[in-house]
């Protein structure tokens, strides 16, 4: 981004002793302006198109060429008064054409499309700090997190605050990221850093940032928000924007929040006026509440932007007047951007010479979305922790989360250049290729056998049981080599009442000891299966390479061969007379 003459851009390192920059004192004008600041939340390396909806009709949308011509755009109509910036997890949880290439394409788009500012989402630490630090080197624009502790000695290149002249007006942007992050992923992955809690972060980065000249502010916040059974919000990121207001901070900046069901407006202030956005046309202008803390949410992978105007006092850093547009950038409105398709151009041809790999056949569709695998049992889900199950070296059982299992089969997220192939919405049987796994199974995990104690085995299944009534539970367990049930009306930690193998052996909670072929994010404890690290065990293969050297075993597969609705593995006997009597 361009700076004007007499600014200079500001950032600084975790170290809190910052000397106030030289604009501080510069004699800042009293005319108000108008500056645009662009935003979008939770890319996840969706450098093609998705489905966006207008008036409830699917267009195909977004994707990085496409993205990137909306943003030249923007950024013509407010010449050097534009920022585009993010929320986090801008890849992660990648479409192929990211994930193969360990999300080097990811970076290259957004360079090309122009990204100035990220924060981090938990799935930016997917694969570990030194993979997160070589796409940090990489990227061409600035990683912001106040509330992290320890970064030099982890990460380089990341600050807790920025501050850049926009259109006259010395603003700080300050990101901060979810303290639950850490239990997200795999243990470890954040290094020796913790999380702390946003609002006090905020605060001591703003006031550092005002040393440094800063009138008014950005958050850039990975959290989140979800509506109540009372029909209203609750999240992290409410609390943050409560916190602001009651710090005397709503006239003088904004937050913007992680992706959100629907595009979100709010006004926080004694009390909180929210409004979605209901997308009937492409460009939905909305205005937020006169007063209070003004929060933003969009929609994730692009599937809705921001454009967010702001008329400010660069003196006062006060905002006399704030709107916002929510945007489906529809791919046929603009001529994708031809420098971004051609960076990606070598990127496709080898992805597709590699992910067109004939696996097996497949005889109809693994669903993991309507048939909601992350609250019960689905053939997908049986599928792969069966699949896990016969690599092992003799189980007694296998388990994986169900947050492990991105995709269905086929995937819709890989889309082969061979035409000539049998794939939906043809008749079955189709072609499964290599792309559709790698697409299913996005992150980089092993396969690790553990023995563990039936203690341990009961403490597991409870805390799959307990997350399964959260919304979203992506810990929820597939698994394989034995059966439970389980009674939601009796109390959390006691709620299975049997476990067996499918031989009929029961498990009792107690010291005898069975072999556990899973994943190492599970092992080590990630998804809060806290029972797990207790066990002795190994390592074996890469995950998505043993998923797919199985299924080469088969000729055709189906979801009728993984799925019996006869005896179901994962039993729900709540409000069932006698049912947990046995």
């Amino acid at each position: 981004m361009l700076l004007l003459a007499g600014f200079a851009l500001v950032s600084c390192s975790s170290n809190p002793a910052v000397e106030p920059d030289a604009h501080a004192q510069l004699d800042l004008s009293d005319e108000p302006v108008e500056l645009q600041i662009v935003s979008m939340s939770e890319w996840t390396s969706h450098i093609d198109s998705v489905n966006g909806k207008i008036a409830g009709v699917s267009v195909p949308s977004a994707g990085a060429a496409v993205l990137a011509a909306y943003w030249d755009l923007d950024r013509a109509a407010y010449p050097g008064a534009t920022v585009v910036l993010a929320t986090g997890d801008s890849f992660g949880t990648s479409p192929p054409l990211a994930s193969f290439f360990n999300e080097e394409p990811a970076i290259i788009a957004l360079n090309l499309m122009g990204l100035d500012l990220d924060t981090f989402g938990n799935h930016n630490f997917d694969q570990g700090l030194e993979h997160l630090q070589a796409m940090i080197d990489l990227a061409e624009w600035d990683y912001l997190a106040a509330n992290l502790t320890r970064v030099p000695q982890n990460l380089r290149s990341v600050a807790p605050y920025t501050v850049r002249d926009v259109g006259g007006v010395p603003v700080a942007f300050i990101g901060v990221i979810d303290p639950q992050a850490p239990t997200l992923v795999f243990p470890g992955s954040f290094g020796t850093m913790d999380v702390t809690a946003p609002a006090p972060a905020v605060l001591e980065a703003w006031q550092m940032a005002q040393d440094s000249g800063a009138t008014s502010f950005v958050v850039i916040a990975h959290l989140w928000s979800e509506t109540t059974e009372a029909g209203g919000l609750k999240g992290p990121i409410l609390d943050l924007a409560g916190a602001l207001h009651r710090a005397g901070m709503s006239d003088r900046g904004i937050l913007i929040g992680e992706a959100a069901t629907a595009p979100l407006i709010c006004t926080i202030g004694e009390s909180a006026s929210c409004s979605y956005g209901p997308q009937q046309e492409a460009v939905t202008p909305m205005t937020p509440g006169p007063e209070g803390m003004f929060l933003v949410q969009n929609r994730e992978q692009g599937k809705t932007y921001t454009r967010i105007f702001l008329t400010i006092v660069p003196k006062t850093g006060v905002i006399t007047d704030r709107r916002v547009e929510f945007v489906v950038p529809v791919a046929d409105a603009v001529t994708p951007k031809a420098s971004v398709e051609a960076a990606l151009a070598d990127y496709r041809q080898r992805l597709d010479e590699a992910k067109s790999e004939q696996v097996c056949m497949i005889t109809g569709n693994f669903d993991v979305v309507t048939e909601d695998i992350r609250s019960r049992e689905v053939a997908a889900g049986n599928l792969i922790a069966d699949m896990i199950f016969e690599y092992g070296s003799s189980p007694d059982i296998a388990i994986i989360n169900s947050g492990g299992i991105r995709s269905s089969l086929p995937s819709p997220d890989y889309i082969p250049q061979d035409s000539s192939l049998s794939r939906p919405p043809g008749a079955a049987p189709w072609n499964l290729l290599r792309g559709d796994v790698e697409a299913m199974l996005p992150f980089v995990n092993f396969i690790v056998e553990l023995d563990i104690t039936g203690t341990d085995l009961w403490a597991t299944v409870e805390h799959s049981v307990a997350v399964s009534t959260t919304p979203d539970a992506g810990p929820f367990l597939q698994i394989s080599g034995f059966r439970y049930w389980f009674d939601l009306n009796r109390p959390e930690g006691s709620r299975v009442c049997r476990i067996e193998l499918d031989d009929g052996t029961v498990i009792e909670p107690d010291g005898k000891r069975f072999r556990l072929a899973t994943i190492d994010f599970l092992a080590q404890g990630g998804d809060g299966y806290v029972a797990l690290p207790n066990s002795e065990g190994f390592t074996r293969d890469l995950l998505t390479d043993v998923i797919i050297d199985q299924l080469r075993k088969h000729e055709t597969i189906g979801p009728e061969d993984y799925f019996d609705a006869e005896r179901m593995r994962i039993n729900n006997v709540t409000g069932v007379t006698g049912g947990c009597t046995f």
